[in-house]
């Protein structure tokens, strides 16, 4: 279950955070680690609504579970819990204006609001503007985001404005309305052409009330400026760069929460990568399925070599050695090898599961030729490089203007 406390200091009343209470079976204590609580990051907000969950469960274990929940909460009752946060981050929490989120069935979520003095509260729920608890393909959550477009929109269209202002005005406030949510969800086909139809017809029709011609095709202006277009944003392309933000944040936010539960609830084989999953919905799914395109615009700088993996990674520059040399690949040993077993003291450790043959023998010295671009280790950890960015360093700006000439050179294609 998640708790809604909103806070309140002497500057401050709306300030707002979710509580979520673990209480595990064996646990005869409640520790402060079983409290835990987080004020930003949405991300962590849906691992805690989804950490407490007991699917699968006998009914005696849920039935015992339920027993000790309310047992802890009249023990620890909201004397202790608002003393504990007190003592934590020092904000006072304003009881009434609190609410008891179930996940799944609690049977004595009654018992358990009045024991704390909240309401009772129902998923799905909007925090800090964001759905929570909703199905993430559905088309509600971006209700709010066209409502507010619709209604700059009819604002704007009772001005007389130059086709100059109106580009100016799309692209300086129509294009970051949904940005917000566009961060976290994977917006639908459906809103994309929604979105795009209301831009496409106020740049082009203005306050007039009949239909005007579009003397641009829609793929021009959403070109950059460089190539000699409008720049008017790309909705698709600025989505898929957000969300590519959540995988590089992945790697490098080892110890945060949202990735630990992402780790343990969808396991992690790769080094740099979750599992990819085979579930139709769910928020993580769709930002792992962008991994493959983060991937191809990544390089690899050699540390010690225990994370990057011989045959799958970029670690050369020239591409994975498993499709340079794809036929070594087929026949090799260990062909999940990381580079730190590969590279001995006394050379390379590559070993194949038959004997070569004499017209694969050029192409063992093409491979060969190849590892002696090879510097070393280093003592190091292995890093990622983002080969787009100046520094290495993955930013949405440079993974957007990465698609538009993508997508630009597409379009040129005879």
């Amino acid at each position: 279950m998640a708790l809604k406390l909103p806070i309140s200091r002497c500057y401050s009343f709306s300030n707002s955070f979710f509580f979520s209470c673990k209480l595990p079976y064996t646990s005869p204590k409640l520790s402060a680690t079983s409290l835990k609580f987080k004020i930003s990051n949405y991300l962590s907000v849906r691992a805690f609504a989804s950490v407490t969950e007991e699917k699968g469960q006998p009914k005696k274990k849920k039935r015992r579970l339920d027993e000790l929940c309310l047992e802890r909460f009249q023990q620890y009752s909201r004397t202790f819990i608002q003393s504990w946060i007190l003592q934590v981050s020092g904000p006072c929490i304003n009881w009434n204006k609190s609410m008891l989120f179930p996940v799944n069935k609690v049977d004595n979520i009654q018992v358990l609001a009045g024991v704390l003095g909240c309401e009772v509260g129902s998923l799905p729920t909007v925090y800090l503007g964001l759905s929570l608890g909703a199905n993430s393909k559905a088309l509600e959550i971006w209700n709010g985001v066209i409502e507010r477009c619709e209604k700059r929109l009819s604002n704007w269209k009772g001005q007389y404005l130059s086709l100059g202002g109106r580009i100016i005005l799309v692209n300086s406030v129509l294009d970051a309305l949904p940005t917000y949510v566009m961060s976290l969800f994977p917006i639908p086909s459906e809103v994309l052409k929604r979105l795009d139809s209301l831009r496409r017809n106020f740049i082009w029709q203005g306050n007039k009330e009949k239909k005007a011609i579009h003397l641009v095709k829609w793929e021009c202006l959403i070109t950059s400026k460089k190539d000699g277009e409008l720049g008017i944003r790309d909705l698709k392309a600025h989505n898929q760069s957000l969300l590519m933000k959540w995988l590089w944040r992945y790697y490098l936010e080892t110890n945060a929460l949202w990735r630990r539960f992402v780790h343990d609830k969808y396991g992690q084989d790769d080094q740099w990568c979750s599992n990819s999953l085979n579930c139709p919905f769910g928020v993580w799914r769709a930002i792992r399925s962008f991994w493959p395109l983060l991937a191809g615009k990544i390089s690899f700088k050699v540390g010690n070599g225990r994370k990057i993996l011989f045959w799958h990674d970029n670690w050369l520059g020239h591409g994975p050695l498993k499709v340079l040399f794809s036929d070594f690949y087929t026949i090799a040993t260990l062909p999940d090898i990381n580079l730190e077993s590969a590279k001995g003291l006394h050379g390379w450790n590559i070993t194949f599961r038959r004997l070569l043959h004499d017209w694969e023998l050029e192409r063992v010295v093409d491979l060969f030729k190849t590892l002696e671009s090879f510097q070393g280790f280093k003592e190091s950890e292995d890093t990622l490089c983002w080969k787009s960015g100046s520094d290495g360093v993955y930013t949405v700006k440079s993974a957007y203007k990465y698609q538009i000439r993508q997508n630009a050179q597409f379009d040129q294609w005879p």
